[in-house]
């Protein structure tokens, strides 16, 4: 997790020998540490509103994965649960790569 993130976004982190929490709306939710890195408790299958959020077209994925070429982002739906490529696979031109 990135704490710079969480902490732009109003969460407020506590990281200490005691305690390892990090709580945004009301909510607060305990950290494990693995390996010195801290871990957000997760559950083993996404909710039915989580699955249909990972249901998006080729482009989308694109943008989303930093511009990744499309051969990769087709790659990547069969290693990542629950990300599907919806509609066509076609792979589109992409102005924003095209740019010089």
């Amino acid at each position: 997790m990135s704490v710079r993130a969480a902490t732009t976004t109003g969460a407020r982190v506590t990281l200490s020998k005691e305690e390892n929490t990090i709580t945004n709306a009301g909510r607060t939710f305990k950290m494990s540490i693995i390996d010195n890195l801290y871990y957000l408790p997760t559950t083993s299958a996404p909710r039915e509103v989580d699955k249909l959020s990972l249901v998006k077209d080729l482009q989308y994925w694109h943008r989303v994965l930093g511009h990744c070429n499309f051969d990769d982002v087709l790659k990547l739906e069969k290693v990542v649960d629950g990300m599907e490529i919806k509609g066509s696979k076609v792979k589109e031109t992409c102005n924003i790569c095209t740019e010089e």
